[in-house]
């Protein structure tokens, strides 16, 4: 998603189209990523609860939400700036 991120706008202002829409794309892609995040969490915690040990990695759902969330904000930002 960041090489799309990069090439897709430079790909189509060498075309002469407007560079807003990959931005729109990916900032939905980074949202359902941020959501993918959360599951995996709540879903540890509920198998935690339930006794079981828990099936995925918190410390890869944090990173995976914080950095979402950062690229999502700067392409929310491009969006708003251009």
């Amino acid at each position: 998603m960041i090489i799309f991120d990069f090439l897709c706008p430079i790909l189509l202002s060498a075309i002469e189209i407007d560079t807003k829409f990959p931005f729109y794309i990916s900032f939905v892609f980074y949202m359902l990523s941020i959501v993918c995040g959360i599951l995996s969490l709540t879903i540890d915690r509920k198998d935690k609860k339930a006794g079981y040990q828990p099936s995925g990695n918190k410390s890869y759902a944090y990173v995976c939400i914080c950095i979402s969330l950062f690229i999502a904000l700067v392409n929310l930002s491009q969006v708003i700036l251009k």
